[in-house]
């Protein structure tokens, strides 16, 4: 029996691959968890958490007392909201190749977006990562990462075909928790309309995002644009909390808070702005998501 790493975005990927290839019709109910576990050797426990992902995705429906049944389609999108990070979603749960051509990296002082972020003084020593992505070669987003000065030699150290976090969770133990995101629609102009390869006036979806770890510390901020007639984002909207529906906030302050508290990274915010082409302003809609909001690396 072929065993997997005990990993519930892996089996979640693995077990999507195998609804979009066909091995359940939409409709169609799964095999029982115990099922699961033999064919694809791993614990009960990993299956119910891959399950539980995948109904967050939208992969597939639990009927109580009648069991799962897989969903009338796949997503292929990015989950934005996706704890395990950009990489990790399209690799795993979708089953794409994801590279990456790093632009420049530094340590230095931080940009102030950065050091608000990570919860830093103003002009705090890091590193800034700037990196064009690409899914299946087709380029998709550029990004620029932003980790405190004890992270530097990690990111310094990465090549193209690296994921952060995967790195981050080898080298220092780090795993993300939940974090914040703020999106909003933007022109390229002409500076990311050569990076990308899109008219000046090409629309793209901008993130500002910020993620912590299970101290609710701080460790990784970014700036990405987005290329959504490559990648399009899918936001989960879905609340957990029963008897409770899905909430909006109102307005709240764009800039990235100091702390994550109160909220607890269960339950993170993401911050949506209208469409517009203006820069990130002071204030937008925000939505609770379904599952914590976390990094793009």
């Amino acid at each position: 029996m072929h065993t997997l790493q005990a990993d519930a975005g892996v089996e979640a990927g693995i077990l999507e691959r195998a609804i979009a290839g066909g091995q359940w019709r939409p409709g169609e109910r799964l095999a029982s968890e115990s099922e699961l576990c033999e064919r694809f050797g791993i614990s009960r426990t990993t299956v119910r958490q891959a399950l539980a992902r995948l109904e967050q995705e939208g992969m597939v429906v639990r009927r109580k007392g009648f069991g799962t049944f897989a969903a009338a389609s796949a997503p292929r999108m990015w989950l934005v909201q996706s704890q395990e990070g950009f990489f990790h979603d399209e690799v795993f749960r979708l089953g794409r190749s994801v590279s990456s051509q790093i632009l420049q990296r530094a340590a230095g002082p931080l940009p102030g977006w950065a050091t608000a972020g990570l919860a830093l003084a103003d002009g705090s020593p890091g590193v800034v990562m700037e990196r064009l992505r690409s899914v299946d070669g087709n380029l998709a987003l550029a990004v620029t990462d932003c980790l405190p000065e004890h992270l530097a030699a990690t990111v310094l150290g990465m090549d193209g075909t690296d994921s952060l976090y995967q790195r981050l969770k080898e080298e220092h133990g780090l795993e993300v928790a939940g974090g914040r995101r703020f999106l909003e629609a933007v022109t390229a102009g002409e500076a990311l309309g050569r990076k990308l390869a899109v008219d000046p006036a090409a629309p793209l979806v901008f993130i500002e995002s910020v993620s912590w770890d299970v101290r609710l510390e701080p460790f990784h901020c970014y700036h990405s644009w987005v290329r959504t007639d490559r990648l399009p984002v899918e936001i989960e909207v879905t609340h957990w909390v029963p008897g409770i529906a899905l909430t909006c906030a109102g307005v709240c302050p764009m800039k990235m808070a100091r702390s994550p508290a109160p909220l607890s990274p269960a339950w993170p915010i993401v911050p949506i702005s209208l469409p517009g082409n203006r820069a990130p302003s002071s204030s937008a809609g925000t939505v609770r998501s379904s599952a914590a909001s976390a990094g793009e690396a």
